[in-house]
């Protein structure tokens, strides 16, 4: 598990990367950050939340399509139950409430 100050800037920077890929390939898309929580609100008023869990080291995603928890994993953000990467499932969420296909994040 990764100490607390290497937790804040590996979510530092993904909340980061995250927002520059809105930016640059979905800027419909409304971009909130505050207190640790990142809200991407889609045109149909739905909402991708990305919530940081500091006592789990946890990162939180709530989505239309159901809530995950992820885990830092061998290098990366993983869905526990799934071995999903995070790129693959963010993609997917935002796809998914987009309406059209979005790649948001690299494979790695």
């Amino acid at each position: 598990m990764m100490d607390e100050a290497a937790y804040h800037t590996a979510l530092d920077q993904l909340f980061a990367q995250v927002e520059d890929a809105l930016d640059e390939k979905a800027p419909e898309v409304d971009i909130e950050s505050a207190a640790g929580i990142l809200t991407l609100t889609f045109p149909d008023g739905s909402a991708v939340i990305l919530s940081r869990q500091t006592a789990a080291r946890e990162l939180w995603i709530a989505a239309k399509s159901g809530g995950y928890h992820l885990r830092w994993d061998a290098g990366e953000w993983r869905v526990p139950a799934t071995a999903e990467p995070l790129p693959s499932l963010l993609n997917r969420l935002a796809t998914d409430q987009l309406g059209r296909e979005v790649e948001l994040l690299g494979a790695g």
